[in-house]
């Protein structure tokens, strides 16, 4: 059960890698671009 837990503790901290590269990476693009941030979080309908 505690490699079961480790495991769990790897794959979540490896996601949060990712979802903080992810967002990194589209900011950089949206500056890039010249738009806003708040135009990708918040979309105007």
């Amino acid at each position: 059960m505690r490699n079961f837990g480790r495991a769990l503790l790897v794959a979540g901290a490896v996601l949060f890698v990712a979802a903080a590269y992810s967002v990194i990476q589209a900011r950089h693009a949206l500056r890039h671009s010249g738009g806003h941030l708040d135009d990708f979080v918040l979309p105007v309908n």
